[in-house]
């Protein structure tokens, strides 16, 4: 599998990841219809206000020492030529992989051009206040759904190949049995 399309299906899984998160607060979720939108996702809060969101997710960029990691998010869209605009986000939404924890920052919030550092376990860090900042989108109009265990989603890199590699079998043991032409 190309890096690009394992680069999209992670974008796919945290984008849905991210409203299943949003749903579950009580906040209404939207995907634009064209792939081509400078953001990801819209979420209505309720009181006549939809913000737009870009959602991005993070690995771990290297270990510090053995007990704290550093996540670089790169602010870049559309193939590394353009960066964030305040004029067409409002909010990032970084799901850090490893710990399932999500930053929700305010685009006035970031001064960075091309890239910003997490740092979750340093208290107290640079963006420290936007972990799990939920409330930033303001008050939700629907009830909050109770916690399950499927609502907090872990996505790891190294299950997207192995998914496409199931995928691809399925098609093929699919297309023996229907007797189609393999394309």
């Amino acid at each position: 599998m190309e890096a690009n399309t394992a680069n999209h299906l992670l974008g796919d899984r945290a984008e849905s990841a991210f409203m299943t998160e949003v749903m579950s607060r009580g906040y209404r979720a939207a995907r634009p219809y064209s792939a081509h939108s400078p953001y990801d996702v819209i979420v209505d809060s309720g009181v006549g206000r939809l913000w737009r969101v870009q959602v991005k997710t993070v690995g771990p960029l290297h270990l510090a020492n053995k007990r704290m990691h550093h996540y670089r998010v790169t602010l870049l869209q559309g193939n590394g030529k353009r960066t964030l605009s305040r004029k067409e986000n409002d909010f990032l939404a970084v799901l850090v992989m490893h710990c399932a924890i999500w930053y929700l920052i305010p685009l006035n919030a970031i001064r960075a051009r091309s890239a910003i550092t997490l740092l979750p376990d340093i208290p107290g860090s640079k963006y420290d206040r936007f972990r799990e900042a939920w409330h930033l989108l303001g008050r939700a109009r629907l009830p909050a759904l109770p916690k399950r265990a499927w609502q907090k989603t872990i996505i790891t890199t190294h299950k997207i190949p192995q998914q496409a590699a199931v995928e691809r079998s399925d098609r093929k043991r699919w297309l023996q049995r229907s007797g189609s032409p393999r394309k």
